[in-house]
């Protein structure tokens, strides 16, 4: 890129197409070792963007926005993110590639599920998995971050679990546990182990957490992925609270700081909830107080609503903690009334048996 740079302004086509190609490399790169969310990534890909305008009309416009995406997606500008895959749609429907349109619809389905939209979510992220095409498709990990397959399975198993299709959920997690080992890509192995632990978080599953967050622990140490050592750091840190462990809530407050500092801040809703009730369930009533109201603050910061209905539930537990009993069920009624808004009918029987009782 250094010896390029000085042709770039005057020379000819083909040597800002070389020099772009070079800066996507650079993003993807950024991507592995940096993390999705990092300043670094951000401005690898911005200056892509840069250049792809100097050229006009070019395919590699697509990963250049993509790579955009996934920065504004993994620091939870869920807004900005989902205005940028529908552009990216309207950007490739038209072509013949289906790779781009694959991983479009894919991204759609992502942003509208962070906010809470499930059953549009799971409209975009079907149609995804149709186009998907596992020899088409085949090698593009290295250019997309991840194998495309796996991605998409991951989003649709959390989707199905959050509609009530359990089952099928779990079906989805094991072919993309599958799918993904079979590739070999560090990346896409770290981030199957990354979905499927939030998964088994919502499920409350503490076998399926703990395996994938060893082996991937084990994985991101080995290659140094900071981004994935920072996830398995702070779900480690759950873990050894789920076992009765105070010290896993301090640890937990120190992850969550690493975790924030790489600008990664989607799912902490999630995180942060889930070390709430662990803090309650150890008697740590003014932690899990804290956390709920850290948790609250990141849903009114960015839009992720697809754990409000817990958020309320948690709310709710707090109030009874209080033995505020009018409190309680004024939140668990509200979480019933969400999840069902929502479509998640996991959600909701959860809030409705806490409301029963």
């Amino acid at each position: 890129m250094a010896l390029l740079s000085p042709q770039i302004d005057d020379g000819e086509r083909a040597i800002r197409e070389q020099a772009l190609g070079l800066q996507v490399q650079l993003g993807a790169a950024r991507l592995y070792r940096n993390g999705y969310g990092a300043d670094e990534t951000k401005a690898a890909f911005e200056h892509a963007l840069v250049l792809a305008d100097k050229i006009g009309e070019t395919p590699l416009r697509f990963p250049v926005l993509y790579g955009l995406w996934t920065n504004k997606y993994v620091r939870a500008q869920h807004a900005d993110a989902l205005t940028l895959a529908q552009s990216l749609l309207e950007l490739v429907e038209s072509g013949t590639d289906s790779a781009p349109v694959m991983l479009a619809n894919r991204i759609i389905g992502v942003s509208l599920s962070l906010g809470g939209r499930f059953v549009e979510a799971q409209h975009y992220l079907s149609r995804a998995h149709l186009l998907f095409d596992p020899v088409t498709h085949q090698g593009l990990a290295n250019r997309f971050g991840q194998d495309l397959g796996v991605a998409n399975s991951c989003y649709m198993a959390l989707i199905l679990w959050a509609l009530g299709e359990s089952r099928q959920a779990s079906t989805l997690v094991l072919e993309a546990e599958r799918a993904a080992l079979v590739t070999g890509h560090i990346n896409t192995i770290c981030y199957m182990h990354c979905h499927v632990s939030f998964l088994a978080l919502l499920a409350r599953d503490e076998a399926l957490l703990k395996r994938h967050i060893v082996e991937m622990s084990a994985i991101s140490t080995e290659h140094k992925l900071v981004l994935w050592q920072n996830h398995a750091s702070i779900m480690q840190a759950l873990i050894v609270a789920g076992a009765g462990d105070a010290l896993g809530i301090d640890q937990f407050m120190l992850a969550d700081t690493c975790y924030t500092s790489s600008k990664s801040h989607v799912f902490l809703t999630l995180l942060r909830i889930e070390a709430s009730y662990r803090a309650l369930a150890l008697e740590l009533v003014e932690k899990a107080r804290t956390l709920a109201d850290m948790a609250r603050a990141m849903i009114d910061q960015t839009g992720e609503t697809y754990v409000l209905a817990e958020l309320y539930r948690l709310e709710g537990a707090l109030a009874l903690k209080s033995e505020n009993q009018h409190d309680a069920e004024v939140s668990l009624k509200e979480a019933v009334a969400v999840a069902r808004k929502q479509g998640s009918k996991s959600l909701e029987l959860r809030a409705a048996l806490d409301l029963a009782n």
